[in-house]
């Protein structure tokens, strides 16, 4: 009984495989940022490869941005011109938004895909029925020179989440509350898979959001089934043509069961990602600053939710707001 991660896996090694097991598999995409470049560049370099495999690459200037002093703007430089030496094109630039993020609205991804990016919250993209790998510089070295990927197959666990979400209450609350209950070890080396009329009921950004921060348990992916609001959302950028796959039955690690209708707000406290308690428990406790954005939900519905907030008052003049 293969999950739908096994069954990815096996299409492309071209023979069934199981989780436990190790392969090399092709790659159908990999990308990176001005974070990791320099070393997936530095290690092409101490590998002597002069010429990249033929595997689709994207790279992204989005996390020193602007770079912050001289010697970031060398380091982004030393990215731009390898980019060029090696003939990658697909550059973006800063200002079009966070890798996670602008991979898929540019129409980069289809589901059934194996993807590897050189950053941890490259699960992200499972939200579109996507093996989506976080791998280190080196990892992607090879990727880049070779079109293979070498790993152990990971098994599945499925998480299931019912319910509707109160008034005020959203994705991000909902992953942090799992993450609080299973630990940050809860999914360490395996696959999360999401499902549940949860699921069904959530945007695709919000998707994202859980698939995002299922790393923040030790899961090396995550992955939600392709339904209709996957397929608009693919068509709506321009992607048509692709594969799905699901699990079987019986084909999970574990199960766990959460139901969200009662859930409040959550926050994770110092110094543990799973250090999550309701928001009404810290209430009162005085903040210096406020971030809002990143890849786990910067999206345009979280800022709509955020500019409806603000339009009600105003921030506090001791308090910096960064968006």
């Amino acid at each position: 009984m293969p999950t739908a991660i096994e069954k990815i896996i096996s299409d492309h090694v071209g023979v069934k495989v199981h989780a436990g097991e190790y392969v090399e598999t092709s790659v159908d995409l990999i990308y990176f940022h001005d974070g990791t470049g320099v070393l997936v560049f530095k290690h092409l370099e101490e590998m002597g490869v002069e010429k990249l495999g033929n595997v689709k690459t994207a790279v992204f200037f989005d996390h020193s941005v602007p770079p912050h002093s001289i010697d970031a703007a060398t380091l982004q430089k030393y990215v731009l011109n390898s980019c060029m030496k090696y003939g990658i094109s697909s550059i973006h630039f800063m200002g079009e938004g966070i890798c996670h993020q602008v991979i898929h609205e540019r129409g980069y991804v289809k589901p059934g895909q194996i993807i590897i990016g050189a950053d941890s919250h490259t699960p992200t993209l499972g939200a579109l029925g996507i093996l989506a790998l976080g791998v280190g510089a080196l990892d992607t070295a090879y990727a880049l020179a070779t079109g293979k990927l070498w790993l152990k197959i990971p098994e599945t666990i499925l998480i299931t989440i019912e319910g509707k979400l109160p008034k005020g209450v959203y994705a991000k609350d909902v992953i942090l509350h799992i993450i609080g209950s299973l630990k940050a070890y809860g999914a360490l080396g395996k696959v999360v898979e999401f499902s549940g009329s949860l699921i069904s009921d959530l945007s695709i950004e919000s998707r994202f959001t859980l698939c995002n921060m299922a790393v923040e348990m030790g899961a090396v992916s995550c992955f939600q089934n392709v339904d209709e609001k996957t397929i608009k959302y693919l068509r709506d950028v321009g992607v048509h043509e692709f594969k799905v796959y699901f699990s079987d039955k019986d084909s999970y690690a574990e199960i766990f069961s959460f139901d969200a209708s009662s859930l409040e707000p959550q926050i994770a406290c110092p110094h543990s990602v799973d250090n999550v308690k309701p928001v009404a428990e810290v209430e009162g406790t005085p903040i210096d600053q406020v971030f809002i954005g990143t890849c786990t939900n910067g999206r345009l519905e979280d800022l709509i939710e955020v500019a409806k907030i603000l339009k009600k008052g105003k921030v506090k003049p001791y308090v910096k707001l960064i968006i």
